[in-house]
């Protein structure tokens, strides 16, 4: 994502990748773990630098990061 905009980019989700792991290894035991907060989810869709300048230059684009 170069640009602060949501058009065109798709969220990953949970249960969309919870089930090919799981599909992958039906006869094992899984156990899923989200360990990012919302900072980490921002920092791996923006990288680093951009989620840290989005928080200053972009803040209504920076609080629909963050869900609000």
């Amino acid at each position: 994502m170069k640009s602060p905009a949501f058009e065109g980019y798709s969220f990953p989700t949970l249960k969309e990748n919870a089930g090919k792991a799981i599909a992958a290894q039906p006869e094992s035991f899984s156990i899923i773990n989200i360990g990012w907060s919302l900072f980490e989810q921002i920092w791996g869709i923006r990288g680093f630098e951009n989620a840290m300048m989005d928080a200053v230059a972009e803040p209504d684009f920076y609080s629909e990061l963050l869900g609000g």
